[in-house]
């Protein structure tokens, strides 16, 4: 094959590539969407195609996708912003992060933080999320986190991505009012 054809040739298998990746994540989109929004009925939340924001079981949420094109693929993230208001503005915690095997900066770690991200249930929750997502941050009272690749289509595949975040805001909420809550005597 002569060489004008050989990149012809490739030219074509790469538009076509692109063509079909367009095509299955409009797809992938379209069988989506029917979920988000039964979805957000279920919980009382807003829904724009795939977009959902409202209170989550009395938690601020908002959930929706973003396209990243890496090189010659394109790539959909499912993104997750969930509000923790236990924790202090100011703060950033990330996994694998900073001081004294906790996931916060050493001008960060107040007695009362520090207390919170020891408690069992939270050190837990924040595992979980840490595995859950990619790119997890939280900061400023906010959970921020991703998945790359499949946009949940199903009503359980959307609470199997919520869920972690929504345990680690219910945990930290848990520690923070039991160290505010005085030691009674027995």
């Amino acid at each position: 094959m002569e060489g004008w054809a050989c990149g012809l040739l490739t030219v074509l298998v790469m538009v076509a590539f692109k063509v079909l990746d367009a095509q299955s994540r409009e797809e992938r989109r379209e069988e989506a969407a029917p979920a988000w929004s039964h979805f957000a009925r279920l919980h009382e939340l807003s829904c724009n195609e795939l977009n959902l924001w409202g209170s989550f079981k009395g938690y601020p949420l908002k959930v929706d996708t973003e396209d990243h094109r890496l090189t010659r693929v394109t790539v959909t993230h499912t993104r997750l912003f969930f509000a923790i208001p236990a924790l202090p503005r100011g703060v950033v915690l990330m996994p694998g992060g900073g001081y004294d095997g906790l996931p916060v900066l050493p001008e960060d770690a107040t007695p009362e933080l520090t207390a919170m991200l020891r408690n069992r249930r939270v050190r837990e929750c924040f595992s979980a999320a840490a595995n859950a997502y990619r790119d997890l941050v939280l900061k400023n009272g906010q959970l921020s986190a991703q998945r790359n690749g499949r946009v949940p289509v199903t009503v359980e595949e959307l609470e199997a991505f919520i869920e972690p975040a929504f345990q680690l805001a219910r945990a930290f909420d848990e520690a923070a009012r039991s160290s505010a809550t005085p030691n009674r005597p027995r």
